[in-house]
């Protein structure tokens, strides 16, 4: 455990010489990376663990450093870890561009003209207060991380050291640094392993502002306790089982999420006195688990990793091959069939294209073919160990591959038709083309082959940079992808031997490629224990999460709807591709601040710190142009006629750009730029003709101008900062929010009208319906407030509704078209769709960092949301499940059916399951289905 971790930039090394022998001379131990190891994933996996080990963040702050792409994604992670931060000043930066976390906070000021020691000793003193919560808070952070990627509850909380983590988690939520969701979970699941052991009652937990932890033990024989008492440990349990699905969803362990939501949501339903709060909650939790939840099953049984699994031709059979030296067969509900064992590891198991037969690859040097009974038909002698076998589409060649680097092609009955020296090191795949007259394989030396059908070279694909583990064939056989060790993908002509594309998303070793049954998806699984949905021209559509000890494998069902996975934590994961995202737009360099679609919906705008304004062609989302400016961006949108874009930045003026000009790439630099604001403009809207442009800005003022750059209002509107701005859909209004908590409506000619007071935290963005009778404020304060107009002018000064959901602060806020639907991007890392009353209809997760910004497109089908991670993701709204309107007691049950319907295989065949979570659906499954369970 280490004292502190000090983020710098390397310009600033001096300063954090310094900085360090000051702390060796107190014994102080301290992490610094002083040797600039080249950012390569071990590199990053080296910083974050060591920003995990140390009780505190110290941000050393320099222009150098808040610019540097290397320190905000340290201070990202020390903030997914809740660590607490520390930020010393060596050298000034602007207010404005400093992260937001670290600008709130008290700085200590070690510059040239500053006291040292004084400022020394003020930073040993943040850094020993509260000590005690501190030290705590690390140790079982890392423990609970070692929990999370082991998967063995002998790494759980037990005697002592669950009785002290339980009460220093009651006690964290009013202390700084907060628990983590890793935390609250970690100690849940520990309680609910000790109550199973002893056979009590489950004991309870809720976090929030105050996170109280209440053990409710009740022992076998005590029926008279009191009812308000038995109620009491209820609530606290429903309370526990909303918290813990929240938190299994944060770390995407999805079925656990589902099950406790479901649990919850009956008990909620079930027992009397429960208040409406946690009934509440409690549906929200299930509605959150129902529409985020894609695993629809978990096959559990190998006793080590998983090195490969496939599905049988027509879908209902899956086997798997893992380091244990065993293959399983299953059948699709992950019922387990029977096991063939083998004497040393199994790399791969196929089925032949028949269905009816099993080949398998084993380190003892054999590939065997097997009956589906579990016979053993025949026994391949290699030269080597095997490490790859494919069939040929006929069913009548086998062709292996060694760790010397041998292909050979096989009749079924052992006969060796060819052999050759392939590669110069291990083959690690084999494929068939569709029509069986071309064989690729892909080895450590780098490079992938193509031969004919009699074994002749044809070609030699090159250009990874390292070892290639495995390919596949379109189905069209025209284009082959690879996977390798130099963390990306290539798309190849297979034609011409030629590269089309390199895809890059992962950030470890490419374990594992497959190309859809339609040619229309590509799937990618690797070691930094991801799965990559891909389109087949390689845009990123989705990215699985949930794994660990690296994916090995992934292959798609024959009907294209589903995906299998294996993995180092001994797993298959089934998952249904159902409800993905349409698109990922990647390209920007660091978060992403705005977004928007043109008018007419063909093209969407971008704007970053990256100091970028990126123009994309919404079908295909082709990357178009980048436009560079001299200066981050804060926000893009376009006039009515789309002639001109505007954004807002952080130099503190506005740009006015020619859209056709841009696009074209004739113009590269704006057409004008807006001077007047003193600080950063922190938004812009444009009026409905067109004509005009109102700004926000850091300095507290809102400004009108007219399109062509002629400043026409200045309003002092708030006292603090202006943090939007926004025109009534006629044009005759402005409602601006600022950092004083108000929202103030304005006439164009800068008269005050009304202001309006209900949110307790910073306003970030404002929305009006486009029937101009709501205005959506979104806050700090976790909320969205929705205010109602009177007439033509004045609002409501009580709010219409608060909409709750969020669990960290709200960025930004629209309404769609039809003005039916608000979205809502926020930073818990999700988009969030209500109904214009106010009521939730799902939570859009796909984004690893906080959502900055979110658009509707003109016809309302789609939805843009632009976040920290550096991605857009276009979420396709048709295709998203809803449970909307109605009594709330209907919405439980519907969401009740849908959830135990997604849960039936997994609680029918999962070998893990507790006979209580086994039986938690059954009023919700035929008798059939209940005795499938009940024979288990």
């Amino acid at each position: 455990m280490l004292e502190a971790f000090i983020s710098y930039c390397r310009r600033d090394k001096e300063f954090v010489a310094q900085l360090y022998e000051a702390f060796k001379k107190e014994n102080r131990e301290v992490w610094v990376d002083w040797d600039g190891i080249p950012k390569t994933a071990d590199w990053r996996r080296e910083i974050f663990e060591g920003i995990e080990a140390a009780n505190n963040f110290i941000f050393i702050i320099s222009p150098e450093s808040i610019a540097s792409p290397y320190c905000l994604e340290e201070v990202e992670h020390a903030l997914q870890n809740n660590k607490r931060l520390i930020p010393v000043v060596w050298q000034m930066a602007p207010d404005t561009e400093v992260h937001p976390e670290l600008a709130r906070l008290n700085w200590i000021f070690a510059r040239e003209t500053d006291n040292f020691s004084n400022a020394f000793e003020e930073l040993l003193e943040a850094m020993d207060t509260d000590l005690g919560h501190v030290k705590t808070h690390t140790r079982l952070q890392q423990r609970a991380l070692e929990w999370e990627h082991k998967k063995d509850a002998s790494f759980l909380l037990r005697g002592n050291d669950l009785k002290e983590a339980e009460q220093w988690l009651s006690e964290g939520g009013a202390k700084d640094p907060k628990p983590t969701a890793l935390h609250t979970q970690y100690v849940i699941a520990s309680s609910q392993a000790k109550v199973k052991q002893q056979g009590f009652a489950i004991g309870a937990i809720g976090f929030g502002l105050a996170v109280t932890l209440v053990l409710a033990v009740v022992a076998k024989g005590q029926h008279r306790m009191a009812v308000h008492q038995r109620n009491l440990a209820q609530k606290r349990e429903i309370t526990a089982l909303s918290a813990l699905s929240r938190a299994s969803l944060l770390t995407d362990n999805q079925l656990e999420a589902l099950v406790s939501s479901v649990k919850a949501a009956k008990q909620a339903r079930d027992v009397s006195s429960i208040s409406p709060e946690i009934t509440q909650d409690a549906e929200i939790a299930l509605r959150e688990a129902v529409y985020g939840v894609q695993e629809r099953n978990r096959l559990e049984g190998h006793g080590d990793t998983v090195n490969g699994v496939s599905f049988s031709t027509n879908g209902e059979l899956l086997v798997s091959a893992s380091d244990d030296g065993t293959v399983k067969l299953w059948k699709r509900d992950g019922t387990l069939v029977l096991t063939l064992e083998h004497p040393d590891t199994v790399r791969r198991a196929i089925f032949a294209p028949d269905g009816q037969t099993i080949a398998t690859a084993c380190t003892d040097k054999t590939v065997k073919l097997w009956k589906l009974d579990g016979t053993l038909m025949s026994s391949f002698e290699l030269s080597d160990r095997a490490r790859a076998v494919a069939f040929s589409p006929d069913g009548e060649t086998l062709a292996t591959g060694s760790e010397n680097g041998v292909l050979t092609l096989w009749k079924l009955d052992g006969t060796p038709m060819k052999t050759l020296k392939a590669h110069s090191q291990q083959i690690n795949d084999i494929k068939f083309s569709p029509d069986g007259n071309t064989i690729a394989s892909a080895s450590s030396d780098r490079l992938i082959h193509l031969w004919s059908k009699d074994g002749e070279l044809i070609k030699t694909l090159r250009g990874h940079g390292d070892r290639v583990w495995e390919i596949d064939f379109a189905p069209d056989g025209k284009t082959l992808v690879s996977a390798s060790s130099d963390n990306t993908l290539k798309l190849w002509n297979v034609e011409e031997g030629t590269e089309i594309k390199t895809l890059e998303a992962h950030v470890n070793w490419v374990r594992s490629v497959a190309f859809s049954p339609n040619g229309k998806l590509i799937v990618s699984a690797a070691e930094d224990d991801t799965v990559k949905l891909w389109s087949h021209e390689g845009t990123l559509l989705k990215t699985f999460r949930g794994n660990s000890g690296g994916v090995k494998n992934v292959r798609f069902s024959p009907d294209g709807e589903s995906i299998a996975s294996a993995s180092g934590d001994t797993t298959i994961k089934l998952r249904s591709l159902e409800g993905s995202v349409i698109e990922i737009l990647q390209g920007h360099l660091s978060g992403i601040k705005g977004v928007r679609f043109t008018p007419d919906g063909e093209y969407i705008a971008s704007v970053g710190t990256d100091n970028t304004l990126r123009l994309w062609k919404r079908d295909g989302t082709v990357l178009l142009e980048t436009l560079r400016y001299q200066a981050g961006l804060r926000n893009v949108n376009f006039t009515p006629d789309s002639k001109f874009m505007l954004t807002a930045s952080y130099d503190n003026t506005l740009q006015l750009w020619d859209f056709a000009a841009t696009l074209s790439g004739r113009q590269k630099e704006p057409s004008a730029v807006f001077k007047g604001h003193t600080s950063t403009v922190k938004n812009l809207s444009i009026a409905p003709d067109g004509n005009l442009v109102a700004s926000a800005s850091a300095d507290g003022t809102v400004k009108i101008w007219s399109i062509d750059g002629q400043l026409l209002h200045s309003i002092d509107a708030h006292d603090r900062e202006a943090t939007d701005v926004v025109f009534s859909p006629d044009g005759q209004l402005l409602a601006s929010a600022g950092g004083d908590l108000l929202i103030k409506i304005w006439n164009l000619d800068g008269e005050l009208l009304q202001t309006l007071e209900g949110h307790k935290n910073w306003i970030n963005a404002l929305g009006f319906s486009p029937d101009g009778q709501l205005l959506a404020s979104a806050s700090g304060d976790k909320t969205i407030i929705l205010w109602k107009r009177q007439g033509t002018r004045a609002f409501e000064t009580k709010p219409y509704k608060v909409l709750e959901g969020h669990s960290d602060w709200v960025w930004d806020v629209t309404f769609s078209p039809d003005g039916q639907k608000i979205a809502s991007a926020g930073k818990d890392n999700t988009v969030r769709l209500w109904t214009r009353e106010g009521e939730e209809i799902t939570p859009l997760r796909g984004h690893t960092n906080w959502v900055r910004a979110v658009a509707f497109s003109p016809e309302g089908e789609h939805l843009a949301s632009g976040s920290a991670d550096k991605t857009i993701v276009l979420w396709d709204l048709d295709s998203l499940p809803t449970v909307e309107g109605g009594d709330r007691q209907t919405n439980t049950e519907t969401l009740l059916v849908q959830g135990c319907s997604l849960l039936g295989d997994y609680l029918k065949t999962n070998i893990k399951l507790s006979d209580s979570d086994r039986q938690i659906c059954d009023p919700y499954m035929t008798p059939e289905e209940v005795k499938l369970v009940e024979d288990r």
